[in-house]
């Protein structure tokens, strides 16, 4: 059955951007009284699991079950470019400067990438057992979130790659990770249809949590 699987909207808030179980990506002008289609892009071969605009409303990524993630002008309606790999990506996620995107998938990575000549940076397990489903960076960038199908929710150092913290809370796969604004909190939800809200440690703290695991 053919549906909307994930959207995003333009922080101008005039488009909206949504990704479907047919592979296509369509752009939408958000108006008062009505929602006129500017665009359809298609080019992926599977559903589409998720999609992220970048600051300028300018271009977008999406993130897809045929194993690519496309970048797209928002201008033009183009394919910029993409990135492959042997995985059925889940999520994709920009650092707040924009230089990298972070993505993961069934093949319990988390996949670094230059968002400039989308060249592979680095690559870590996310997960030993389970695909890892989601993920957030904070607002300043110096950390993030991923959400698993083990179970699990893990806080990590954006730059070291060292996995910071890992909360078990779940009883059942985690498929939605989100970090507050204040970084104080983060939010999941998963199968078990719980929602639980994570209480993050202060930032001295989990630098102290990376010196002693050195």
């Amino acid at each position: 059955v053919n549906g909307v699987t994930t959207l995003a909207a333009t922080h101008d808030g005039e488009r909206l951007v949504t990704g479907g179980a047919d592979g296509q990506v369509r752009v939408w002008k958000l108006g008062p009284n009505a929602r006129v289609m500017l665009a359809s892009m298609k080019e992926h071969k599977g559903p589409i699991y998720d999609l992220k605009i970048c600051a300028g409303d300018t271009e977008c990524l999406s993130a897809s079950a045929d194993g690519s993630v496309i970048k797209w002008s928002l201008q033009t309606f183009a394919r910029l470019s993409a990135v492959f790999g042997s995985t059925f990506f889940t999520a994709v996620c920009y650092h707040p400067d924009e230089s990298q995107f972070v993505t993961c998938g069934t093949d319990h990575k988390i996949s670094f990438w230059d968002a400039t000549d989308m060249a592979a940076v680095r690559i870590l397990e996310g997960s030993e057992t389970a695909a890892v489903n989601a993920l957030d960076v904070s607002p300043d960038g110096e950390f993030y979130a991923s959400a698993s199908a083990d179970k699990t929710v893990k806080v990590w150092h954006y730059d070291e790659g060292v996995c910071w913290y890992t909360g078990e809370g779940h009883s059942s796969a985690v498929h939605k990770v989100k970090i507050s604004p204040d970084e104080k909190r983060l939010v999941s939800v998963g199968n078990d249809s719980a929602i639980c809200i994570w209480k993050l440690p202060e930032r001295a703290e989990m630098f102290a949590q990376e010196q002693a695991a050195e």
